[in-house]
């Protein structure tokens, strides 16, 4: 599976300093590749071509292109090239029959100056063009067979108005062996592309997983492959929601057999930084998701705080023969270090040194029995017990209970006879994880669900009468305790 960066932009060189654009961006030898296997080198031509026939480009831009191109491919990246915000045609359902000459002239060109180059060059006919279907559907009717004329069995990657999966359902399908088909997306925008809230109810994902059945069905049915061609969300997201928005639609998109191609611009939606500082160059938070995510990465990990001290984290492996799991955890935004290495079936792990108040973030690093290296989604917790416990506490307190444990039943009893009773069980992050009604002043919650540790128990009458209890479970020779404050 293919997965790439639209990073590395060619575009013009008075906007785009010449010197940001070098050798070792596109080295695979060096650690700033992160592991990545495609490069997308988007190219503007217009400011580079003649605007009267016979639309020359300049024959030193394309020099500068093919250098690029040849670090890429050197250092063993598939690569993609494409024409990227050529406004005068790709945003104007106006073009004239001069645009689209003009058009045809450049990708002429292209074609001709990159014919002997590798396979590993693809051509992307065009960026996200914001015009009708049908007028896209014209453009690859005419830019398809230029390309044949010099390279005849070279990779053409192509889409529709908007470069949507959408459109793309809607548009005419070229006839050719040598296609790939693209679509985008930076849904929803408000959080993608604004930054606002957080993200990934189970209602968001289901889109994710809606959309990318949708386009391997499509995929399936026109036995074209398809490349996800650009994604991202931006730097100023919520952390943790934007990577789990990265790892969503990676994952969905490699169980789908999609390429997913990750943009990255050096504004909004970076993933790379301008640093002498090689360590600091990529978001290594963002590009391990990107990179690591694996079919069988170990998922649904998630981290209870159990006592004041301890952080219990609980998976699942989707892999029935990883060869070890490492957890993984760090401060705020500090690095990660490695704080157990675990057998391959072990599921749970009480992290016994967490202090109240700091935010901790882990993750499970796992090797395949192929050798492939994997990354669990990162979770975040902070321990906020006490705040919690009072917060809880000032509430009425009035209503008498007892409360203690027979088995896994935790045993709820009051003194006086009410018609009845809401129970609510909260971590010690006030998040509640339990609710139930009873209609008797005796009655008892099951627990065996719920793992052991510490949690707050509010029971309330129907007349809002309340009180709140702090409860521990924990298992010693099968015998369970409950302590009450």
């Amino acid at each position: 599976m293919l997965r790439s960066t639209g990073t590395f932009k060619v575009v013009s060189l008075t906007t785009f300093p010449s010197k940001f654009m070098t050798e070792s961006l596109s080295s695979h030898s060096n650690s700033s590749c992160r592991g990545f296997d495609f490069v997308r080198i988007p190219i503007q031509w217009n400011n580079y071509t003649e605007t009267s026939s016979p639309y020359a480009i300049n024959e030193s831009w394309l020099d500068r292109v093919e250098q690029v191109i040849d670090w890429s491919l050197k250092h063993g990246l598939i690569t993609v090239i494409n024409s990227h915000h050529d406004k005068w045609i790709l945003e104007n359902n106006s073009y004239t029959s001069n645009d689209l000459a003009r058009f045809d002239s450049i990708w002429a060109q292209v074609a001709f100056r990159f014919k002997d180059k590798s396979d590993s060059l693809i051509f992307e006919i065009a960026n996200e063009p914001n015009i009708a279907i049908s007028k896209t559907d014209q453009i690859n009717a005419h830019i398809i067979p230029i390309i044949r004329k010099t390279n005849p069995t070279r990779l053409i990657i192509f889409g529709s108005s908007g470069t949507q999966l959408s459109t793309l359902k809607k548009a005419v399908i070229p006839t050719d062996p040598y296609l790939i088909a693209s679509f985008h997306t930076y849904e929803p925008w408000d959080f993608a592309g604004e930054g606002n809230g957080k993200w990934g109810t189970a209602t968001e994902i289901k889109k994710v997983t809606d959309m990318m059945a949708d386009a391997a069905n499509w995929s399936e049915k026109h036995n074209i492959p398809l490349l996800f061609g650009e994604f991202s969300a931006r730097s100023k997201c919520e952390e943790i929601s934007r990577m789990k928005w990265f790892y969503i639609h990676v994952n969905e998109a490699i169980m789908c057999n999609v390429a997913p191609a990750v943009w990255q611009d050096f504004g909004w939606f970076s993933i790379y930084f301008h640093t002498t500082n090689e360590a600091n160059k990529w978001s290594r938070a963002v590009t391990d998701v990107i990179v690591y995510t694996h079919h069988l990465s170990v998922d649904s990990l998630e981290a209870i705080a159990v006592t004041e001290s301890q952080a219990q984290l609980n998976w699942h492996n989707r892999a029935s023969d990883y060869k070890w799991i490492r957890i993984e955890r760090k401060l705020s935004n500090g690095s990660y270090e490695d704080i157990a290495n675990l057998d391959s079936n072990v599921t749970s792990y009480i992290d016994n040194a967490v202090v109240l108040n700091k935010t901790y973030t882990y993750r499970i690093i796992s090797e395949l029995s192929s050798g492939e290296i994997t990354h669990s989604l990162p979770v975040q917790i902070k321990i906020k017990e006490k705040t919690a416990v009072n917060d809880m506490k000032s509430k009425d307190n009035s209503l008498e209970i007892h409360a203690y444990f027979v088995g896994e039943n935790l045993i709820i009893k009051s003194d006086e006879y009410q018609p009845d009773f809401f129970l609510q069980v909260y971590n010690l992050n006030g998040q509640m994880i339990k609710t139930e009604e009873f209609f008797t002043n005796e009655f008892s919650v099951n627990f065996s669900t719920i793992y052991n540790g510490t949690y707050l128990v509010r029971v309330m009458n129907n007349n809002g009468v309340n009180t709140v209890k702090k409860v521990v479970k924990y298992q010693l020779n099968i015998t369970l305790f409950c302590k009450n404050n």
